[in-house]
């Protein structure tokens, strides 16, 4: 019996001893498990908080300057004292370009010096037929009469095409006579660059072209001529009716006339490859200027540029 409990004793000591180390085992656990979430604690209370990352300001986004307006906008200008010949203004004065009905201005010329303003001229129908379709007229009625000085209102005011045709009949006896008149004229006033192929210029025609240079010298020459510069200085002509014609009003084309101070002439122009043209002149404490634009792209910009251009030049010619 005491053999038997002593085998028993003998084998139950290394189960005590190993639920011991169970014990110690777990108790180092537990302990070790305590050690860190107390360093867990310790590490969540005195983490500092995360800095914040500033958000960037946004970047102002200027705003668009206007697209500043030209000075001009057409093809070719040019602006002269008119007294002294003095260039006020220039760009591209020596292009030929076409002129559109500006040619009405030698046609003037012509009959001024080559006829007689006070001689009665008769209006045909086979002049009337010689009228291309679609250009400006004055309404001229055959078998009409009427003189001279009236016939360059018509032609100068409404730039009347049949006017051109009666008075190149009147001068020269045909058309190409009277073409050929204006190039002799052209020649004598120095106007090298320029090539007329009718009286009227109302059509395009490549073979019709001038400068602006050239434009500005044959406006000064014909200023002085006291009829031409009349006629161009009138926003309105009536022709009362008479046994002899027709009633016929004529207003000018030249809106410059009614819109800036002291303008006095000269001629407008327009045409699908001409674009819009003007020779256009004012007076300004006594000095006149002389300019032209050709090859602008409408009559409200190219006025807005005669504008312009004779704004700066009397600065230059007053001051």
């Amino acid at each position: 019996m005491k053999r038997a409990l002593g085998y028993i004793s003998t084998h139950r000591r290394p189960l005590t001893i190993f639920g011991g180390v169970v014990v110690v085992f777990t108790l180092i656990l537990v302990l070790t498990a305590l050690i860190l979430n107390g360093v867990a604690a310790v590490a969540t209370v005195f983490t500092p908080p995360a800095t914040a990352t500033p958000s960037p300001s946004p970047t102002p986004t200027p705003s668009p300057s206007p697209t500043p307006v030209p000075f001009v906008n057409g093809a070719a200008e040019y602006l002269v004292d008119a007294d002294s010949g003095k260039a006020l203004y220039s760009a591209n004065i020596h292009n030929k370009l076409q002129m559109a009905s500006t040619a009405k201005i030698m046609t003037a010329v012509v009959a001024l010096e080559r006829g007689n303003p006070n001689e009665v001229v008769p209006i045909t129908q086979s002049e009337l037929d010689e009228v291309p379709a679609g250009v400006s007229t004055a309404l001229l009625v055959a078998n009409d009469r009427m003189y001279l000085s009236d016939l360059l209102y018509a032609l100068l005011l409404p730039s009347g095409c049949d006017a051109a045709i009666v008075i190149a009949h009147a001068i020269g006896g045909t058309t190409a006579n009277f073409v050929a008149m204006m190039n002799n004229e052209a020649q004598q006033l120095g106007l090298l660059s320029t090539h007329y192929t009718s009286p009227y210029g109302a059509l395009p025609d490549a073979h019709q072209y001038t400068t602006v240079a050239d434009l500005v010298t044959l406006a000064r020459h014909a200023m002085r001529i006291p009829l031409f510069a009349h006629i161009v200085g009138q926003t309105y002509y009536e022709l009362k009716a008479t046994i002899n014609h027709h009633d016929y009003p004529w207003n000018n084309t030249n809106d410059l006339l009614t819109t800036y101070p002291g303008a006095n002439g000269i001629k407008t122009g327009n045409s699908s490859v001409a674009g819009y043209c003007l020779v256009f002149s004012a007076t300004r404490d006594g000095h006149l200027l002389i300019g032209a634009e050709l090859g602008a792209p409408d009559f409200s910009t190219l006025y807005s540029d005669a504008t312009n251009l004779l704004n700066m030049g009397f600065v230059k010619v007053i001051l």
